[in-house]
């Protein structure tokens, strides 16, 4: 009789296993990356989905905006000015595109880390690089209206395009 308890046991436990390892949810600000024994086999959408149990597996990639921010990213000017520059991106990861994420880079974070990092500090060095900081004040910071503005409040008139020419009757 214990041999009969014994083995009914295990039948349980086994059938407990495969049922709960059956099936998967997946939320609506994710997508679930579908997997064979590590391999890609296809994407699954929000809700309840059913899988073969202790051969496949889901992993879920979010698919939400993100803003990654870097504080403090070095760069110098045109003329060799050292700045340390607040840079932030805002990005998410394309529903139609996660197993192609998962696939390449395992997670958006990977991704941010190997492939935008990388760019964005590039791109830093040469938009940042292509300008002159010496020559920029704080009033030239400001658009070119600005001082024309200025100079109008101070009660001085502003040169424009009329002033000075000849007019004909």
């Amino acid at each position: 009789m214990p041999r009969g308890i014994i083995g009914a046991v295990a039948a349980v436990i086994v059938i407990v296993i495969i049922a709960a390892g059956s099936w998967y949810t997946v939320d609506q600000t994710e997508r679930g990356v579908r997997l064979r024994y590590g391999a890609v086999i296809g994407t699954a959408q929000p809700g309840l989905g059913f899988k073969v149990p202790l051969i496949d597996s889901v992993e879920r990639v979010s698919v939400k905006t993100f803003t990654y921010a870097w504080d403090k990213m070095n760069s110098y000017s045109y003329d060799q000015q050292p700045a340390d520059l607040k840079i932030s991106v805002t990005l998410r990861a394309s529903p139609d595109k996660v197993a192609d994420l998962y696939a390449k880079f395992g997670g958006l974070d990977t991704a941010v880390k190997q492939v935008v990092s990388p760019a964005v500090n590039q791109q830093v060095k040469i938009v940042f690089g292509g300008i002159r900081a010496a020559a920029r004040t704080p009033d030239q910071a400001t658009p070119r209206r600005a001082p024309r503005a200025r100079r109008e409040r101070q009660g001085r008139r502003a040169p424009g395009p009329h002033r000075g020419a000849a007019t004909r009757r």
